[in-house]
């Protein structure tokens, strides 16, 4: 109790975000029983990473993800260029809105590179197009006019599956719901809802769909206890609109110190994680005094 007090005197103590890249397959990392070795993107007290996707292309790993800014209390969307060796090239904010944005969802339909952030203080899901890679996104298409909470998109054969939890919702981790629709820039609310998923520990998505080997799997937030407790990885036995099927295989915890773990993506090199963990900062000598002259007084 002591130490609880004089950590708290001494510091700023804050439960942050920070984003990790592996250099391994996805499926070395689910399956394996080994401890991997994670490189840990640092950034400034004042901010804190998240929800990272990734894309390959010529040697270099550029890293989308959301930076939230305390002063600002909302986040902006980035892309962070890596070399093989994971040195940092770049770092640029892609979308700043004046509004919130996070979960970054990358995918490709037809040569060209889309995103589908979650802007849930816009009230509404939106697909971005990239004109100038990687740094240049522009408005697309508005899918749905209600705030989706990690929204993910999957084609199978002609079909494009939405799958999605609802923003500022009492369900929101937990009631995980299904739209289909044919045409990806069509109107998806005229589309047929259905629940595929209600329960705190695998509804919320927690990156994208990934195909290993012949089996698709999906990955989702355990958010039993509290929001993005560790990732839940499901296979999915059956697509389909009116009988989806997955199952749960296991459920991924972070070898190093962490008190949450939400986002898992991956490419051909990398696989990419993020942790919540604590951060402290040494508060200045005139704080210290303030609070100790407040302390001798009320004694």
């Amino acid at each position: 109790m002591i130490i609880e007090r004089l950590k708290y005197f001494f510091f700023n103590v804050h439960n942050d975000w920070q984003i990790g890249v592996i250099h391994s397959s996805l499926k070395n990392f689910i399956f394996s029983e080994d401890d991997p070795k994670i490189k840990w993107i640092t950034c400034g007290f004042k901010v804190y990473q998240a929800d990272p996707f990734g894309i390959e292309r010529n040697g270099n790993l550029y890293l989308f993800y959301e930076e939230f800014l305390k002063e600002k209390d909302y986040a902006v969307l980035k892309c962070m260029v890596l070399n093989n060796q994971l040195k940092k090239l770049e770092d640029r904010i892609i979308l700043d809105d004046g509004t919130h944005k996070s979960f970054p969802f990358l995918f490709e339909s037809d040569d060209t590179w889309y995103m589908m952030p979650e802007s849930g203080a816009l009230n509404k899901l939106e697909i971005y197009e990239c004109n100038e890679f990687p740094f240049v996104w522009k408005q697309k298409h508005v899918i749905l006019s209600f705030a989706c909470s990690d929204a993910i998109l999957q084609k199978v054969e002609n079909t494009w599956l939405l799958f999605y939890t609802k923003s500022n919702t009492k369900d929101e981790n937990k009631t995980l719901y299904l739209r289909k629709s044919e045409d990806l820039f069509g109107n998806w609310e005229l589309e047929s809802e259905t629940i595929v998923n209600n329960d705190d520990y695998s509804s919320r998505n927690a990156g994208s769909i990934y195909k290993i080997d012949e089996d698709y799997f999906r990955f989702a937030q355990n958010c039993s206890n509290s929001y993005g407790e560790n990732v839940v990885i499901k296979k999915v036995n059956r697509f389909s609109f009116d009988d989806y099927k997955e199952t749960v295989i296991s459920e991924k915890y972070l070898p190093e110190n962490c008190n949450g773990f939400h986002t898992l993506n991956a490419n051909d090199s990398f696989v990419l994680v993020d942790r919540r963990r604590y951060r402290y900062q040494l508060k200045s000598i005139s704080v210290i005094f303030r609070q100790l002259k407040k302390f001798i007084i009320k004694s």
